[in-house]
């Protein structure tokens, strides 16, 4: 008789919360208030960047909301965010749908030559064959016209305007990836009307904390990459105190559910007849800020290749994979050569590499056993598509 009556008590409650929920919706919009057990998927959405080691400490990617990549000059932030968004052309085919804030000027042959499959403009097209001085053929007209899905590119613009046109992006709901490239560069109305011998104060925070605040207000599945750029900590006291400091105020230090720091990592040298040059460098990555799944404090680094003496633009994943495998003992290494499982795939790691060049299949079989791994020890789940 007790357990009836408890029964009661807790259908009853439920029945004035459904009322209580159905009232708020209806006087501030649907989705304002819900139950625990109803739909949320923050910590299970996530946005891969492709880098395994990477995708391992942010438990499967970017999760939605506000990200920010941040990083020495030249390290590869962009690079970094290309590559996101190429996976997610990879996971959604013709319904991608990607917005570029350019706050810098948009170097659409980068992002081609990293893989992104972007358009070029028939201007463009008219422009390239202007300076060959001759027609494209239908092979180098293909490659210039491939896209995949849509991308929306804003070109450069005050503060206020690209984070009011961020917004309207994420309020359509329509995008899967928001990049704003780079925070660290945007100029406020105040500052573009100001002479270049006048102070101004605040900068990007005023702006940046409206934005963040309705960002916040949206609910939405996008994810928000804003590059950021580390400048030295002038007021640094000691050395315990961090030597960097950031742009964009503390209402984007609270607001974002991840920071990626970027430094420079070990130099990869490699001998061209008699003479070591430096044909790439290792980039250091450090999760400082990790909400939504995301494991806060991860560290890790990747090998990143500057497309000059036979090797190509942008990060090896591959070889990514094969140094995170072997963390993992998934690879094994003898000596100098490395094996998966009864199947050797190389001496030295380069060797490894230009095996699984060839060998996609292989990879990801060596990629879902990580995977596989990573997940049982830390106990998550993710999803890349919605």
């Amino acid at each position: 008789m007790a357990k009836k009556k408890v029964e009661e008590v807790v259908s009853d409650k439920r029945l004035l919360l459904e009322n209580l929920k159905t009232d708020i919706n209806k006087k501030l919009g649907e989705g304002t208030i819900n139950f625990a057990d109803e739909y949320d998927g923050s910590f299970i959405l996530r946005r891969k960047t492709g880098v395994l080691s990477l995708d391992l400490g942010l438990r499967g990617g970017f999760p939605k909301g506000i990200i920010e990549v941040i990083g020495e000059p030249n390290i590869g932030k962009t690079a970094l965010v290309c590559q996101t968004a190429i996976e997610v052309q990879k996971t959604y085919g013709k319904d991608a749908c990607i917005g570029i804030i350019a706050i810098e000027k948009f170097d659409k042959k980068f992002w081609k030559d990293l893989g992104l499959r972007i358009a070029f403009s028939k201007e463009e097209i008219k422009m390239i064959e202007e300076g060959l001085e001759r027609p494209l053929t239908e092979e180098e007209r293909a490659y210039y016209e491939d896209q995949e899905g849509e991308i929306v590119i804003s070109p450069p613009m005050t503060a206020e305007d690209a984070l009011e046109a961020c917004l309207a992006m994420v309020t359509s709901n329509m995008f899967q990836l928001l990049i704003v490239d780079s925070i660290g560069a945007v100029v406020t109305e105040v500052q573009q009307e100001n002479n270049l011998n006048e102070s101004t104060y605040a900068g990007i925070s005023k702006p940046m904390g409206m934005f963040v605040n309705k960002v916040g207000l949206v609910n939405t599945d996008t994810t928000i990459i804003i590059i950021n750029q580390l400048r030295d900590n002038m007021k640094m006291k000691n050395i315990y105190d961090d030597p960097y400091k950031e742009s964009g105020g503390n209402a984007l230090k609270h607001a974002k559910l991840v920071s990626l720091r970027m430094t420079k990592g070990e130099q990869i040298k490699k001998k061209i007849k008699t003479t070591d040059v430096i044909v790439g460098r290792y980039v250091n990555w450090r999760i400082k800020k990790g909400k939504g799944g995301t494991s806060e404090g991860d560290s890790g680094s990747y090998p990143f290749y500057k497309g000059k003496f036979g090797y190509a633009l942008g990060i090896d994943k591959i070889a990514d994979v094969v140094l995170t495998a072997l963390d993992y003992g998934v690879i094994e290494k003898s000596g100098s050569w490395y094996s998966f499982g009864a199947e050797k795939l190389g001496q030295g790691l380069e060797g490894a590499v230009e095996t699984l060049k060839d060998a996609p299949n292989l990879v990801q079989n060596i990629t879902d056993a990580v995977w596989e791994l990573d997940k049982k020890k830390n106990n998550y789940v993710f999803i890349n598509k919605r």
